[in-house]
């Protein structure tokens, strides 16, 4: 049957996984967001986490009580299996090994919850703001880790195990630090926001404090940093020839010349017919793309059921 217009039924929550914070928002019918929280991410055991997805629930849902979810859905940081709605491993979150992470949430929550990775929920939050104009694009968060998604024709690309756009583990130095996949000098190990805290020696999730401190070892890390993921962005832009790379996350943030050093970069070592077609930008949705992009896919899920 056709789909109903925008209602109350379609309100979701949306949770975004990281490796160092966990967000959670509720949207109404319209897409908004109406409530939202954010928390560390629980050391240990995925249960731990299932738990606090659950609290941030029910904490969302007495912030908004006249939005009602009917669906949730989920952004994990590594590989998932989308149709069983499982977490299969993450270079992240060493501990989550084949976790049926959807049925356990939806467990708690008594509402389908959809799961996918969670750079592909933040692509469809962009996709989902930029509109039909751009169809095309490679988006790429830099934060704890480096993550990418392919939009081509204004759908996500998953491609073979869902790992299209996995541009975080380009190898752009095979001497290089070794990369909890397997192998040497991935642009993740190289360019992310983990690989510049371990670099400067600060404490997981410090390098955001360092740099709001002025400490110049972060500016030039950072300068590094882009330098390195501009270069790798040449190789994927030489091979798909796309008009656009998106660039979000944490690392972005925290200093505003980021984006443009990449575009610098790779428009330096790409082909010059290619670097000069393709522009860089910023990402739109900010820092709650992810869980916007999980709710999105929920509705979706959800009223395609329906229909």
């Amino acid at each position: 049957m056709p789909a109903e217009p925008l209602g109350m039924a379609d309100a979701t929550l949306g949770f975004d996984l990281g490796g160092t914070k966990l967000l959670a928002a509720l949207l109404d019918g319209a897409g908004r967001i109406v409530a939202q929280q954010r928390i560390a991410t629980p050391d240990g055991a995925p249960a731990r986490v299932i738990d606090a997805m659950a609290t941030l629930a029910a904490e969302l849902a007495a912030r908004a009580p006249a939005v009602v979810a009917r669906a949730a859905g989920i952004g994990f940081p590594g590989l998932v299996d989308v149709a069983r709605g499982v977490a299969r491993s993450s270079v992240i979150l060493r501990e989550w090994r084949e976790v049926p992470l959807a049925a356990q949430l939806s467990q708690r929550l008594r509402l389908p919850v959809a799961l996918d990775n969670d750079v592909h929920q933040a692509a469809r939050a962009e996709r989902a703001v930029r509109g039909a104009a751009e169809r095309d694009f490679l988006f790429l968060t830099v934060g704890t880790g480096i993550g990418g998604a392919l939009v081509l024709r204004g759908e996500l690309w998953p491609g073979a195990e869902g790992l299209a756009g996995e541009i975080g583990h380009l190898s752009v130095d095979r001497d290089g630090p070794e990369c909890a996949c397997g192998r040497r000098g991935c642009i993740g190990v190289v360019a992310s926001g983990g690989a510049i805290e371990r670099q400067l020696g600060l404490a997981k999730g410090g390098l955001a404090a360092a740099a709001a401190a002025g400490d110049p070892r972060v500016t030039a890390a950072l300068a590094e940093a882009a330098a390195a993921l501009g270069g790798a962005l040449a190789s994927a832009i030489n091979l798909l020839a796309l008009p656009l790379v998106v660039v979000g996350g944490g690392v972005v943030e925290l200093d505003g010349r980021f984006v443009a050093a990449v575009e610098a970069a790779l428009r330096r070592d790409a082909m010059a017919e290619i670097g000069a077609a393709t522009r860089v930008e910023r990402a739109r949705c900010g820092y709650e793309a992810g869980a916007l992009g999980a709710a999105l896919h929920a509705r979706g899920v959800a009223r395609s059921a329906s229909e």
